[in-house]
């Protein structure tokens, strides 16, 4: 038996064959029109003529775009090649959709970009996502308010939008896969769904809610048990700034980490009912009014415009700042716990949140209401609570409230201004080492500093004085200074400057006095 024998040379030349069919192709669009039956020749070729030529090819393309406006008439340019889709950088490109149809479908198996375009539709969906596949708007722009980028739900694919502006709804609802918003705006962001297993990431990034989505849309809402990390992000003029659901999903969700973020002028509040962690760490909340017509809810009336706690979530919030924020009706309030709630607020500048509506009656600022069912928890240490500098002393508009005898609320090393209500039986907070103006809001005055004045408290005026959130330092003659409780003493203050260690007593309130500020200002500029 003779045996077939390959040189070395042969091997090669049969991998270079095998290769060259693999190799990447470019593709040069020279057509505006969408002509039917069209094939992609030099100087001839229409962008689906292109999109057809890449995909009988096997391998990575390239396909390159004019400046100019391309007009898709025929039907959804469905693509399922691996291909860079490639606008004139520095010009306008645009790809518009004429008739009734999805500008773009990513098919199963396809590995799409869309680069340095403008995107112009007529149907409610612009983008469909299906099968397994990936897609990527890198320096895309689309303005169009009510316009929907959709990941199908048996997807398994990931979408990621990387600095551009889109004022679509984003719908990541599929089975497996990554959704990533980062250096972008977008209109809104729907994530997950109850079997979904989709990851969402948003860094860098705005999402701008009404009028660009419909107003129960906007804002960012996540359904079932999927992650979200949100960094350095603002969100506003939505309706749903940040909602949580169960959504049919079963057993607790992942954390929710929400990091060096802002929610500025908001219509609804932050809320949620699945169970699990949500960490606000380093966030600024501020402008936010309830819009009471919304018709989000039977109960909307009632609900606070920062927000609304539930049994479900574990709300964390950490060195951060909320402020002029207003809850809507004589029983609003701007954090409100339900029964089964469970709220931390450690360093935290809660500040003039309340204010009179046009009959003189106030809202209060974090109200616990423990109603039937689990008894509502409230924990606030190292904090500054403030209440409006528009209510009268003793009057409507209690910065701190509690209704029912099971309420669960404890105040440690916190200065609390404002007149505080306790209702229903409720007992006065737990808790030491707070100082309280100018009531004693039902703590004991054994282990606290009650019935203090203003000028006793001497706190600095609101500003950035470090960290990303504003905050309030004590002067330099408060009765803060040095009289807090070592053993609920937290590690850093709202800046992130470094407290005493145990056994030495730290500043009472969000702000150690003289702390080192280890990072650098940042006033959430808006763009």
């Amino acid at each position: 038996m003779i045996r077939p024998i390959f040189s070395a040379a042969a091997l090669l030349c049969l991998s270079l064959a095998a290769a060259s069919g693999l190799q990447a192709a470019d593709f040069t669009v020279t057509r505006t029109d969408d002509p039917a039956g069209a094939t992609c020749s030099p100087g001839n070729c229409s962008l689906r003529a292109a999109v057809q030529a890449a995909q009988a090819t096997p391998g990575a393309h390239r396909i390159f775009l004019p400046n100019a406006t391309i007009e898709l008439s025929l039907s959804t340019l469905e693509v399922g090649a691996n291909v860079q889709i490639i606008g004139n950088v520095g010009s306008t490109t645009r790809i518009h959709m004429t008739g009734p149809h999805p500008l773009l479908r990513v098919l199963d198996g396809g590995n799409v970009e869309l680069r340095a375009v403008i995107l112009q539709s007529s149907n409610i969906v612009m983008i469909e996502v299906l099968g397994s596949s990936s897609l990527r708007l890198q320096t895309v722009s689309q303005i169009q308010h009510n316009r929907w980028i959709a990941v199908h739900p048996e997807a398994v694919a990931d979408l990621s939008i990387v600095d551009s502006f889109v004022g679509a709804l984003v719908l990541c609802t599929q089975k497996l896969g990554r959704c990533s918003i980062q250096g972008s705006r977008i209109g809104s962001l729907i994530l997950g769904g109850t079997t979904s297993q989709v990851e969402g990431h948003l860094q860098d990034c705005q999402v701008e809610g009404a009028p660009y989505v419909p107003p129960l849309l906007s804002g960012v809402i996540v359904n079932g048990t999927v992650p979200l990390a949100m960094n350095n992000c603002q969100i506003r003029n939505s309706l749903r700034p940040l909602a949580l659901y169960q959504d049919g999903a079963v057993g607790p969700a992942p954390p929710v980490t929400v990091r060096r973020s802002r929610f500025r002028n908001n219509h609804g509040p932050i809320r949620g009912s699945r169970q699990g962690i949500v960490n606000l760490e380093e966030v600024w909340i501020n402008g936010h009014v309830v819009d009471p017509d919304s018709g989000l809810s039977s109960d909307y009336t009632q609900a606070p415009s920062v927000l609304l706690a539930d049994e479900g979530p574990d709300w964390r919030i950490r060195q951060s700042a909320i402020n002029l924020n207003r809850g809507v009706a004589t029983d609003g309030r701007t954090i409100l716990l339900n029964p089964g709630a469970r709220v931390l607020l450690e360093n935290v500048l809660f500040e003039n949140n309340t204010r009179p509506d046009a009959l003189g009656v106030g809202n209060d600022g974090i109200g616990v209401y423990a109603g039937p069912g689990q008894a509502p928890q409230l924990r606030v240490r190292n904090s500054t609570i403030l209440g409006s500098n528009l209510m009268q002393p003793g009057g409507p508009g209690a910065v701190f409230s509690a209704r029912g005898p099971t309420a669960d609320v404890r105040f440690d090393n916190s200065a609390i201004s404002g007149t505080c209500v306790l209702q229903g039986g409720a007992p006065g907070p737990a808790g030491q080492n707070n100082a309280v103006t100018p009531f004693d809001c039902g703590l004991n005055p054994s282990v606290n500093f009650v019935w203090l004045t203003a000028a006793l408290l001497d706190l600095e005026a609101l500003d950035h004085w470090g960290g990303r959130t504003p905050s309030r330092p004590p002067g330099r003659l408060s009765a803060l200074i040095g009289n807090g409780s070592p053993a609920h003493c937290t590690a850093r203050d709202q800046r992130g400057a470094i407290r005493p260690p145990n056994g030495i007593a730290c500043d009472i309130g969000s702000v150690q006095r003289g702390g080192d500020v280890r990072m650098f200002t940042d006033r959430f500029e808006d763009h």
